[in-house]
């Protein structure tokens, strides 16, 4: 399947784009300098930078913060070898032999699921007392939040050509007994792979297992409201779930990515828990975006979505399959 999603080839030309005025004529130089400043990471002093960990990474520059850490430009010092560095710090509430116990689980996850669209993730240590880091490839591209923020839907060929990657990298996942569970626009990365074809890369496998328990081992219900828009009901209610949870995540991305909107917009707080739980979404093809969407693809997404796993799709292998005819 041939890839179809486009990105910019480097900030500067993000940025020539996103001061574009509606008539298509260029923005002063002034305005643009602004604009790409706002876009550029802040490289004020940080501790960080410079360090050498694990005497084989060097830190040469803050790339973006994240809610779980922090993310860095580095270099593998036996051969100047361009890697991701990700700061994770142990909560405050934490004890940091069981933070340190976490993080080499959701590393060593991470580790044995090497497949072409998933990150690699290289190694996992200490980076001082109250810090891990976890070194992967470093990625050229954009993640899926900042594309569809900046252009808006995608038409129904791209996608598919998402779902289809995706589904790649969770049914490789999947058949290693391993469940994302915590998919998200913001965890896909879209690059180019060595041909130059687009290429959808699936971030944090593994990030569920440091990020969904206290100390005491029981699932945290101040969940972030952005991760709780894309969870499994049977996640939300405490139940058991397997691979079938991610593919319910995959539907609520396609529908945003298709009609611009969540499937719950209007919800806040506990109420996006209770609408993933009780409410059935509108109809993909009651957006306006979506309203020139086969309809094939739209029971694709619905399917998807479903609130019992029994009634989506018995795996991703079925989506590979799906996507793929339905793009021809």
């Amino acid at each position: 399947m041939r890839g179809c999603l486009t990105f910019g080839a480097s900030l500067r030309a993000f940025a020539r784009r996103a001061v574009t005025s509606a008539s298509g004529a260029a923005l002063t130089l002034e305005r643009f300098e602004k604009v790409r400043d706002d876009l550029q990471v802040s490289t004020a002093i940080d501790p960080w930078l410079g360090r050498v960990l694990a005497g084989r990474y060097r830190v040469l520059q803050k790339a973006a913060d994240g809610r779980r850490g922090t993310l860095y430009r580095a270099e593998r010092i036996d051969d100047a070898r361009r890697v991701a560095i990700k700061i994770v710090h142990a909560s405050m509430h934490q004890a940091h032999a069981t933070f340190e116990w976490r993080f080499q689980q959701e590393v060593e996850a991470a580790r044995s699921l090497v497949d072409r669209n998933t990150l690699i993730v290289y190694e996992g240590s200490k980076a001082d007392d109250r810090s891990m880091f976890m070194a992967m490839e470093w990625l050229s591209g954009i993640d899926l939040a900042r594309m569809l923020a900046a252009r808006g839907p995608l038409n129904t060929r791209q996608a598919l050509f998402l779902g289809n990657q995706v589904a790649r990298s969770l049914a490789f996942a999947h058949a290693q007994k391993q469940v994302h569970g915590d998919l998200s626009p913001e965890g896909l990365f879209v690059t180019r792979d060595a041909r130059g074809l687009s290429l959808v890369k699936v971030m944090d496998f593994g990030r569920r297992r440091l990020a969904s328990y206290n100390d005491e081992g029981f699932s945290q219900v101040n969940m972030p409201s952005g991760w709780a828009r894309y969870l499994a009901p049977e996640q939300i209610t405490g139940d058991e779930f397997d691979g079938r949870a991610d593919l319910y995540a995959l539907g609520s991305i396609l529908y945003r990515a298709l009609s611009g909107e969540l499937p719950f917009p209007d919800a806040t707080g506990i109420q996006i828990l209770m609408s993933q739980v009780h409410d059935h979404p509108p109809p993909l093809r009651t957006h306006q975006a979506a309203k020139e969407v086969p309809s094939a693809v739209e029971a694709l997404v619905m399917r998807c979505l479903e609130k019992s796993p029994q009634q989506r799709f018995a795996s991703a292998d079925e989506l590979v399959e799906l996507t793929e005819r339905l793009a021809r």
